[in-house]
């Protein structure tokens, strides 16, 4: 429904004239930094779609789930304060305050 209104291209679907020109000067900005090259912001945003009035209920029904189904713990994440490693077998020695750790 949205497919050409998606990633650069979002902006078009902003109503106000200056929350058009933001996203633009947004969009632009990450192009100017990244260029077209594959990193992650790029992919990110190509995949996006700005929400507003017009796309929420496209969103909400396309590509948010209603449930929830984050059990804690369960996802890795970089960086805990603790003992500076994530306590298992043969775990690196990290920085005190430095390590991975579940949340």
């Amino acid at each position: 429904m949205f497919e050409k209104q998606m990633g650069f291209r979002q902006h078009l679907l902003c109503d106000d004239r200056d929350t058009r020109h933001g996203v633009k000067s947004w969009l632009e900005r990450v192009l100017a930094a990244y260029g077209a090259a594959p990193c992650v912001d790029i992919q990110v945003i190509a995949g996006q779609l700005i929400l507003n009035r017009t796309t929420a209920d496209y969103i909400y029904t396309k590509y948010t789930p209603l449930k929830l189904r984050y059990k804690p713990g369960g996802r890795r994440v970089s960086w805990h304060e603790g003992t500076g490693s994530d306590g298992g077998p043969g775990s690196p020695a990290l920085p005190r305050g430095i390590g991975i750790g579940n949340l």
